[in-house]
């Protein structure tokens, strides 16, 4: 998450941003050429079937298969934090560690993450149809609410709050890039709907190439709004940064869960 990235690298987080967004565009660029030039459904697996064979096709799939599911796993820990945060705004009350958090912090099973994996199981096996008006509806939600959250942690903007800028070093850049390479993970599924797109060798490249720069500017915004708020030690290492953030700035906890509100139906998408 942010603030995971934030603890890597500080302020400079933007340029974490900008690393990583620059190494996906190398991808990104594949992608798009393959994708206009193979428009079929099935993406990574259906490129090397054509290119390599059935074999390194099975290997492919099954890396995918890896891939999703361990970042719907980190996806899934990330949306429960928020559900506590809502949960704590709206009755003052939070899950166990036990069933709300990972191994390493306590915890046994993290039922919320569980949840929120099988509705989405449970919307995907209804249809394509349905899927894809609520996947289009939250990702509309999520872009609103980080809109608004840099709306509100502007107001409370320092300049101080940015220095050191690069307190970590070099290291602490790279390492914040390697962590921030993580947010721009799903553009190659743009490509998976290879065979339903109006005209592939045109519209792919561009969707995929306008995927990355939007995440990249939105989350630059969010990290630059949320560390010139209340600076870097404050946001790092925290679950549900943003709710935090806003609480301190509005000095009350119904923005906060506003905030919580909109990213527990988001971050389901």
């Amino acid at each position: 998450g942010l603030s995971d990235t934030v603890a890597e690298a500080g302020p400079a987080v933007v340029i974490s941003f900008v690393l990583a967004a620059i190494t996906c565009i190398f991808t990104a660029f594949s992608f798009a050429e393959l994708g206009s030039a193979i428009p079929v459904s099935g993406s990574s697996y259906s490129f090397a079937y054509a290119a390599l064979g059935e074999r390194t096709a099975f290997l492919v799939g099954w890396c995918l298969m890896l891939e999703y599911g361990v970042s719907v796993s980190a996806v899934a820990v990330g949306w429960s934090q928020y559900v506590n945060e809502l949960l704590n705004s709206l009755i003052g009350w939070e899950l166990p560690a036990a069933v709300s958090a990972g191994p390493g912090d306590g915890g046994v099973i993290n039922l919320p993450a569980v949840v929120v994996i099988a509705m989405a199981a449970t919307l995907l096996v209804r249809g394509v149809r349905e899927s894809a008006t609520a996947t289009a509806a939250m990702a509309v939600l999520k872009i609103g609410i980080l809109l608004a959250f840099c709306v509100i942690a502007f107001t409370a903007f320092q300049d101080d709050n940015l220095v050191p800028f690069a307190g970590h070093g070099l290291g602490g850049i790279t390492a914040g890039a390697s962590l921030a390479f993580f947010s721009y993970i799903g553009f190659d599924a743009i490509t998976t709907a290879g065979e339903e797109v109006k005209n592939p060798r045109r519209n792919i490249p561009i969707a995929i190439l306008i995927c990355i720069g939007v995440v990249t500017l939105l989350y630059c915004a969010v990290a630059l709004s949320a560390i010139g708020a209340l600076g870097a030690d404050a946001v790092s290492d925290r679950p549900a940064a943003l709710s935090l953030v806003v609480n301190q700035v509005t000095d009350s906890s119904v923005g906060g869960g506003i905030i919580a509100f909109g990213a527990v139906v988001a971050i389901a998408s």
